[in-house]
């Protein structure tokens, strides 16, 4: 069977094709050989169709010819573009390398937040103040999640006095012998702890504050206004607290599990007392509150006149009423 012949520019194509392969035209031709009719309406469509494959077909040639003409100049152009782009990569690389020892991430003001230490065995870590981050020296300000979960070979860990907050169970898992920390008592007592697990102290007997052993009784500072979540919570070596005129605040769980806790003063000023704030102090057995007067707990009047009561109802979560368990106001 003969092949179609394109009407307009009189190529032969078989009779499979029918746009000619040469020019684009429609060939009114099926594949039997017979005249097609078509209608004004798709004869349209065919033009625009034909017109514009024509128009790519232009602008790819003169591609073509651009590049055949200017073949080193393309090439200097592509080898350019790969390495500016090497360039950022390997600069990106090098300003947001992780700091040497730590894995850390950005916080919105720019500080830093320690995700986790590089050396899961070592026996001492000593967190800096600063690390180089994103080409420039950043604060450290938190302690992450997990952050040093089983380092079972962590014996000694030093914190700085930039670290304001600790997540959920950054030590948990930990074995340590001493907890050093840089700043002031005062500053301690400000921190952010998260849930249990996330205070040191929790995993440790030897605390020491700016070189000084904290044991036996603690008498806090005037300038304390307030004692947060979890501040004592585990400390083993504590056996008796003064809490200072000034503080109004005693969070929750701030001494809980305080195991050779004794005695406790609770200032005049006190207004607040969380829940489980001396819970689990299984040997606490004199508080003396300065104010016992217009104290409740769940609603219910407290008469704090007795040292040996009111021991109980801070530390004995199985005594009946459970008192420890809820937090403490006065009005």
């Amino acid at each position: 069977m003969a092949n179609n012949i394109c009407p307009k520019c009189g190529c032969e194509t078989n009779q499979n094709n029918f746009f000619c392969p040469n020019c684009g035209a429609r060939i009114n031709f099926d594949v039997l050989g017979c005249e097609v009719k078509i209608s004004a309406k798709e004869e349209q469509k065919m033009q625009k169709y034909t017109t514009k494959r024509k128009k790519h077909e232009e602008k790819r040639q003169q591609v073509n010819q651009w590049i055949a003409k200017n073949k080193k100049a393309f090439a200097a152009i592509v080898t350019s573009a790969v390495a500016m782009l090497l360039v950022v990569i390997l600069t990106v690389s090098i300003l947001y390398a992780p700091p040497e020892g730590f894995k850390v991430s950005i916080n919105e003001d720019g500080t830093l937040t320690i995700l986790s230490c590089v050396d899961r065995y070592a026996y001492r870590i000593e967190i800096p103040s600063e690390l180089k981050y994103g080409g420039k020296m950043r604060k450290v300000t938190s302690i992450g999640g997990y952050a040093f979960t089983d380092c079972t070979s962590l014996r000694s860990i030093v914190i700085p006095d930039s670290v304001t907050s600790f997540s959920d169970w950054a030590f948990y898992g930990c074995d340590l012998d001493e907890v050093r920390y840089k700043g002031s008592i005062s500053d301690w007592c400000a921190i952010d702890f998260g849930y249990h697990g996330s205070n040191p102290l929790e995993y440790t007997y030897d605390f020491y504050v700016n070189g000084i052993l904290m044991e036996g009784e603690l008498i806090l500072p005037d300038n304390i206004t307030s004692i947060e979540e979890n501040t004592f919570c585990g400390f083993y070596a504590l056996t008796g607290v003064t809490i200072g005129e000034n503080v109004t605040t005693i969070g929750d769980s701030a001494f809980e599990d305080c195991y050779n806790l004794t005695s406790v003063t609770i200032g005049e000023n006190v207004t607040t007392i969380g829940q489980y704030a001396f819970a689990g102090c299984d040997n606490l057995t004199s508080a003396v509150f300065e104010d016992p007067y217009g104290w409740h707990a769940r609603g219910i009047p407290l008469s704090l006149t007795n040292e040996s009561t009111n021991a109980t109802y801070l530390s004995d979560d199985d005594y009946y009423l459970h008192y420890c368990i809820f937090t403490w106001t006065k009005s």
